[in-house]
């Protein structure tokens, strides 16, 4: 089994091999030339192989262990700031697309408005001197008659022609439709 332990391992193991070759009832160990690279010794007791490292190496392994927890800490925040993000990205592309609908619907709507204002602009910029005839009969005896007129814009003015009668009128026009 391989342990971790400080400096308080490698007197404890320096102990206990004291202890074994005094006689004293223990496992046996022995400590084994330090050829770790950062100047730890390996220790066997009995059927335990352990590390003994100096307290600066714990020191830095206790350091990298917060590091190690901060940095995974940090992967979560930044993990939660790409989920929201994803959200936030599906939002608006959902928003986009009901917006680009409603512009389909209001070009459609533009092109039927400028059609109309163009029936509208045909209209009211259609001649502004006209000539209007009729003809017709009296009720009373059936006599023919006809009727003429002229319109300026609204302004109308007509005359009435009929065998042993004759008229004139004026009036106003007033677009229904």
């Amino acid at each position: 089994m391989l342990r971790y332990g400080g400096a308080a391992a490698l007197a404890a193991a320096f102990l206990l091999g004291a202890a074994a070759g005094a006689g004293a009832q223990g496992p046996p160990s022995k400590v084994l030339p330090p050829r770790l690279p950062n100047g730890g010794y390996t220790v066997v007791i009995g059927g335990d192989t352990m590390v003994a490292l100096p307290d600066s190496v714990l020191r830095a392994l206790v350091k990298m262990q917060g590091d190690l927890r901060s940095a995974r800490a940090q992967i979560e925040d930044l993990q939660k700031i790409a989920d929201a993000r994803q959200q936030q990205l599906a939002g608006a592309d959902t928003l986009a697309h009901a917006q680009r609908a409603m512009v389909a619907v209001q070009d459609s709507q533009i092109t039927s408005l400028k059609k109309e204002v163009g029936i509208l602009d045909a209209l009211r910029n259609r001649g502004w001197l006209s000539v209007e005839l009729g003809a017709g009969a009296s009720f009373s005896d059936g006599t023919p008659g006809l009727l003429a007129g002229v319109a300026v814009r609204r302004f109308r003015l007509w005359g009435l022609a009929q065998k042993g009668n004759a008229g004139g009128f004026v009036g106003l026009g007033f677009p229904i439709f």
